[in-house]
């Protein structure tokens, strides 16, 4: 059961369909706020997918409209940030397609620490 903390192990881990995987640190807490971000809509997903892709090119101008897109669908802005940061939107959606979630470990301010995905 491999423990990842970086975007790029956590793809790995997907890759390889590991049965269980454990995420600590920042992107655990990233990984429960993008959940939200799984359940939207297809035409949602795209055009979220097209606003995240355009802050490559222009140099962030883009995360503007994240607040009129969040508005719109429905979802928090930390949460679209989120899915920036696990590694974008095919990501998020693979994982919560594959994997279940549960909660491991809080801070004692009531963050998110670790959590444990289970293959469905």
């Amino acid at each position: 059961m491999p423990t990842v903390t970086t975007k790029t192990e956590l793809k790995n881990a997907i890759k390889r369909k590991d049965n269980k995987i454990i995420v600590q640190g920042e992107l655990a807490a990233s990984v429960y706020k993008s959940k939200k971000v799984a359940a939207l809509s297809g035409a949602t997903l795209i055009m979220l997918s097209v606003v995240l892709a355009a802050t490559l090119f222009t140099g962030g101008i883009s995360l503007a409209a994240v607040g009129e897109i969040a508005a719109m669908v429905g979802a928090g802005i930390s949460a679209i940030i989120a899915v920036a940061a696990v590694d974008g939107i095919a990501v998020v959606v693979a994982l919560f397609k594959d994997y279940g979630i549960q909660i491991t470990s809080r801070s004692p301010y009531g963050s998110i620490t670790e959590l444990e995905l289970t293959k469905k």
